[in-house]
């Protein structure tokens, strides 16, 4: 039997790149047992259980630190131990994992609803809106958002928040909506929407210029099915729609409207 292997050798047995072992060599967990007169590196059977060692510790995610803390004890290490981290880290993952998919769920749900939900009648209960600018024109609307999300810290895609944008005749009010959790967001003033029925209508256009074109066609639209409309418009926008296009804005106009037969509650 060879007393030593090459560096070939060796990945080819353990089913390892010569890169892999170099970069093994380079973070100190393993050194050859010598290099020969002709530069080459060769491997002895200690070397080879080193690198074993090291290749199922990687497949546990140990990090190249944790392993050449274990490598470098001259004691023997607690294997329980190492097990329970790899289990714990494992399990860390998976939650992020499941969040992850729940993420992709909740975008997957919310673009088919809007794409197959073009127009709906709902009744929603009163509603408590938290102002975060009562000046905005639509020049404003967007870049004002960003800023008040970013100042305040606030999730863009995976929270409860609603943004709410109550059309006026030029200047337009901005509130949030938490559809989970909805408290007073920093002591904010408040806007509330009456209880009844609205008519949704989703929407996609190009700029926040045309919102003011949206409420003419929302209120036609509302007219044409016989409803009458009370108050003003109300454009509605979940953060994840953000996402939907790079070039395009989805909304909802919800139009609150006289009705006798919309009974059945809404959750936004």
């Amino acid at each position: 039997m060879r007393t030593f292997l090459t560096i070939g050798e060796v990945a080819t047995l353990l089913n390892l790149s010569t890169s892999q072992i170099r970069f093994y060599e380079k973070k100190g967990l393993l050194k050859p047992h010598l290099i020969d007169d002709n530069g080459y590196r060769l491997y002895s059977y200690k070397e080879l259980d080193t690198l074993e060692m090291i290749n199922a510790f990687r497949k546990l995610n140990l990090s190249i630190l944790a392993i050449k803390g274990i490598l470098e004890q001259r004691d023997s290490y607690s294997f329980n131990h190492i097990l329970d981290t790899a289990e714990q880290q494992v399990n860390t993952e998976i939650t992020q994992l499941k969040q992850t998919l729940r993420f992709i769920n909740k975008l997957r749900r919310n673009y088919t609803q809007f794409n197959i939900e073009k127009e709906s009648v709902n009744f929603f209960p009163k509603r408590t809106l938290y102002v975060i600018g009562d000046n905005i024109n639509t020049d404003q609307h967007e870049r004002d958002l960003y800023a008040f999300v970013q100042h305040h810290g606030l999730h863009y895609y995976d929270n409860s928040y609603l943004l709410f944008t109550i059309l006026g005749q030029s200047k337009h009010i901005s509130c949030l909506f938490d559809q989970i959790n909805n408290k007073q967001i920093l002591h904010l003033p408040i806007y509330e929407l009456e209880a009844g029925c609205y008519i949704c209508l989703n929407f996609v256009i190009n700029s926040y210029d045309e919102l003011n074109a949206l409420e003419e066609i929302a209120i036609k639209k509302c007219k044409d099915k016989g409803y009458e409309p009370i108050g003003a418009c109300v454009i509605v926008e979940d953060f994840t729609t953000f996402l939907f296009s790079r070039t395009e804005i989805h909304l909802t106009i919800q139009v609150r409207v006289h009705s006798d037969d919309c009974t059945h509650p809404s959750g936004s």
